[in-house]
């Protein structure tokens, strides 16, 4: 089953990159929180294959699929992004009409009027979010964006949240969203205490603060609950 959760998301992860990038593949694949190690040759220059896997279920790329070997993934690519086929037009063959006398014709000037609309620019970015097994679609501002997908720490060594766990975490409390923030620090492992019903936006708050104070209260409910000393005679 873990083969195949990750045979899976390495094909979404393909699916989803404009351009092939290999190293943004890794990154892509490490925010998931996987743990991916390259291999190189003798010269420890040629990169010939790597490793993914998370806990103790580590496998070859070799294992999860050929597809998604070194030598195969830009080709696996390739074959999800194929170019669109462009169709030459033959140029029509020009029709000879007898002349005809011209006729004077009053010219008169229009201004000309572009139909054309310019394209909306996105704003926003779209996040899938897991919670209780049910796929949640919310959208962030592209202004604090660069926040939830660079600003996360994952400090203690016994943290069982991933950087993405914390990352969706934080983008839920910025939608004000708790019930469902506190559901997902509670599915991966955290036992941190959600924040009070008054917790949330201040009037004259900046919008990319607000977006580091959710990701600061996303760290500490994602962190495992304390465990209590008990004290023998």
């Amino acid at each position: 089953m873990r083969q195949q959760d990750i045979a899976e998301f390495c094909e979404y992860t393909l699916q989803k990159m404009d351009s092939f990038d290999i190293d943004r593949y890794f990154d892509m694949l490490r925010m998931r929180g996987y743990e991916v190690n390259p291999r190189y040759d003798t010269t420890n220059c040629k990169l010939v294959g790597y490793t993914i896997g998370k806990n103790a279920s580590v496998f070859k790329a070799s294992a999860i699929g050929r597809k998604f070997m070194v030598s195969q993934l830009e080709a696996t690519w390739k074959k999800m992004h194929p170019k669109p086929t462009q169709v030459k037009m033959r140029p029509a063959s020009p029709s000879v009409s007898p002349a005809r006398p011209a006729r004077p014709v009053a010219q008169t000037t229009k201004p000309t009027q572009s139909n054309s609309k310019p394209l909306p620019v996105a704003t926003k970015t779209a996040f899938n979010v897991n919670v209780s097994g049910e796929m949640k679609r919310i959208y962030i501002p592209n202004t604090v964006k660069d926040i939830f997908l660079n600003e996360v720490q994952v400090p203690d060594s016994d943290m069982t949240a991933s950087r993405e766990d914390i990352s969706h975490v934080g983008m839920l409390l910025f939608l004000d969203m708790i019930d469902a923030a506190t559901t997902v620090s509670e599915s991966c492992g955290g036992g941190g205490s959600a924040p009070s019903s008054g917790w949330g936006k201040d009037d004259d708050e900046d919008e990319r603060e607000r977006a580091r104070r959710c990701l600061q209260m996303a760290h500490a409910m994602c962190k495992p609950p304390q465990k209590r000393r008990s004290f023998h005679r």
